[in-house]
């Protein structure tokens, strides 16, 4: 069909007012992705942030593999994925191709987003043509959102081109995280017309949340929408105490305050990317209001990084704690896993930009068996069901009472909620078969 309309919109020009060589450009794209060798096989995934700590897209990537697909994956090359990955790499059933990352001195924050919108676009367009090329192109397009721009755009133009279906994975608004970043408020605003507009083209859509979907059918105009809850990858479980000692021995070289775990410290971790949408100073302010009252120490793991992290850092050094240890290593995908494994109580601090999407480090939390403390908004509820796997508060006095009654005064009910969380654990394997597996085929 575009094919067509190109063809229409030259022809249309040429005999009105524009020579035929300056058309050319039109007629090139027509005959270079015309006709398509596509390969039904093949599904493409676009993340454009670091593949490494994409769990949730790792996780489809692995669910296509299982169903005698395969994938390319486009991202950025940050860190190591999954020590699963390398068999499949080897095998030939999954192929990384890395996206340049745009690095820039520019002060202006507007003319800086201008830039890097299209940078990425013509390399995300150049690297998808030279694997349409190479490979022969898929039958599927599948990218993470957000960031919207410039993923859906340039994946929704090549999508039509090659006659690819085209999906969306919506983790939250590309827009609302603008907003909160404080962005230009017109270059937000045409973000989310952006969005808006665009999520009516799209094949299919799979969200992370109920109220995300009943969001996107009513206000986005978005049709075939899915509920595709995140749930924990197997590599993510409760550790036995000898899996504890391998991993203590191994991580406490670089992170010595584990030593103080071995030896009856309660650890908690909170995970983050140290974005607007966490106030770590909710937790912080939590534990100052404690830290007389604990009789056992605390050490507390903030996994992650992010624009915040160097702000948030200062603050802790200026707290002189009695009973609380903070430390914050960044791990690789393999250790971090384990370090929830060997974790006694999770900590939550994601409002969401849209109040419409899950933190993944929560359902990460819950298959290691952690119970998780969370920051109450307007999706919460679906993911902690409260005095069963966790409980919800609204401010850092609640959180304060929530970290003693739990660690010191009532610690049975901890191991209350770890059996609800073990008793419920979902399969993504299954999960995903049952909502996302036609989808595909």
């Amino acid at each position: 069909m575009i094919k067509y309309v190109i063809i229409g919109i030259v022809f249309f020009l040429n005999l009105n007012f524009i020579p035929l060589y300056a058309l050319l450009p039109l007629l090139f794209l027509i005959f270079w992705f015309y006709p398509s060798k596509n390969n039904l096989r093949t599904v493409w995934i676009l993340v454009l942030g670091d593949i490494g700590h994409s769990p949730r897209i790792f996780n489809q990537a692995l669910s296509l593999i299982q169903n005698e697909k395969k994938v390319i994956l486009f991202g950025f090359n940050e860190s190591k994925l999954p020590s699963e990955s390398t068999l499949l790499i080897e095998n030939g059933s999954l192929e990384l191709a890395f996206l340049p990352i745009y690095n820039s001195k520019i002060k202006s924050r507007l003319l800086n987003y201008f830039l890097k919108t299209i940078y990425q676009f013509i390399f995300i367009l150049f690297t998808f043509t030279k694997y349409g090329l190479k490979r022969g192109n898929p039958g599927h397009i599948l990218i993470q959102n957000p960031p919207s721009i410039p993923s859906i755009i340039v994946s929704l133009l090549y999508s039509n081109l090659v006659d690819a279906k085209f999906i969306i994975d919506w983790h939250n608004y590309g827009f609302s995280i603008m907003r909160i970043q404080k962005q230009n408020k017109y270059l937000v605003l045409v973000g989310e017309i952006y969005e808006k507009l665009l999520a009516r083209f799209s094949d299919v859509n799979f969200t992370v949340t109920e109220a995300m979907k009943k969001d996107l059918l009513k206000n986005f105009g978005a049709t075939n929408v899915h509920i595709l809850y995140d749930q924990p990858h197997p590599r993510f479980k409760s550790l036995s105490n000898n899996e504890k000692e391998v991993f203590f021995d191994k991580v406490s070289k670089s992170y010595p305050l584990l030593e103080k775990v071995k030896s009856g410290a309660k650890l908690i971790v909170s995970s983050t990317s140290w974005t607007k949408d966490e106030d770590f100073s909710i937790l912080l302010d939590a534990l100052v209001q404690i830290d007389s009252q604990l009789k056992s120490e605390i050490v507390l793991a903030i996994t992650g990084k992010g624009p915040e992290k160097e702000y948030y850092l200062k603050k802790i050094s200026e707290i002189k704690f009695k009973n609380v240890s903070i430390f914050t290593p960044w791990l690789e995908a393999d250790d971090y896993p384990k370090l929830l494994g060997c974790a006694d109580l999770g900590v939550c601090l994601h409002t969401s930009s849209s109040g419409l999407d899950f933190p993944m480090k929560v359902i990460d939390m819950f298959g290691s068996g952690l119970p998780v403390l969370a920051l109450n908004f307007v999706a919460i509820s679906e993911l902690i069901h409260d005095n069963k796997n966790g409980r919800i508060f609204n401010n850092s006095e609640e959180l304060a009472s929530l970290i003693l009654e739990t660690v010191e005064t009532n610690p049975s009910l901890l191991q209350e909620y770890r059996k609800y969380v073990n008793d419920n654990r979902t399969s993504w394997t299954d999960h995903w078969n049952q909502v996302a597996k036609q989808h595909f085929f």
